[in-house]
């Protein structure tokens, strides 16, 4: 893709303002609750497997555990995050 003059664009060159225009903040978007339910497994999956290996005895059952356990609150996940 070129312009009028022939130039190739840089996409990665920081955006040039006139002085009449102002940069406009955007309103924060909540997260979506995939991205919520993410960020709650990445930040508490060890604890949960720690958790999980004191009932189970064993890895790979406490592994299981852990799965089952975070497929039936991914189904539920947005009543619990709008519960609080």
């Amino acid at each position: 893709m070129q312009d009028a003059s022939g130039a190739k664009p840089d996409f990665g060159a920081p955006l040039r303002r006139g002085p009449d225009e102002r940069v406009r903040s955007v309103p924060d978007m909540p997260p979506r609750p995939e991205d919520s339910f993410r960020d709650y497994v990445h930040a508490r999956v060890a604890a949960l497997s720690r958790s999980a290996y004191l009932l189970t005895g064993d890895a790979h059952l406490a592994e299981d555990l852990v799965q089952q356990t975070l497929v039936q609150v991914a189904s539920r996940w947005e009543r619990i995050i709008e519960r609080g």
